[in-house]
């Protein structure tokens, strides 16, 4: 990380002066934990499970996608989103 608003993206892995809050788990469906990457990146993945830098991230990461997945607020959207698929 280079400073509270730059850094690395935890996606592509580029570095920029702004980066956007992401929801590991999409707010939408009861997602609280969030991580740093740029705007095409958050915009590319939108709610998908199958976008490839989301899940080499995943795949990386699969503690803390767990722990998305766990803190949930919504577990039964969570979950849904989850079988989806998508």
């Amino acid at each position: 990380m280079i400073g509270k608003r730059g850094g690395e993206c935890a996606y592509c892995h580029q570095f920029f002066r702004r980066l956007t809050k992401e929801h590991v788990v999409p707010h939408c469906v009861g997602g609280t934990l969030t991580i740093k990457v740029c705007q095409d990146c958050n915009n590319r993945r939108q709610t998908s499970l199958v976008d490839p830098l989301f899940v080499a991230w995943r795949n990386a990461h699969p503690d803390l996608f767990q722990q998305a997945v766990d803190a949930s607020t919504d577990p039964t959207q969570t979950l849904r989103w989850l079988q989806s698929g998508q």
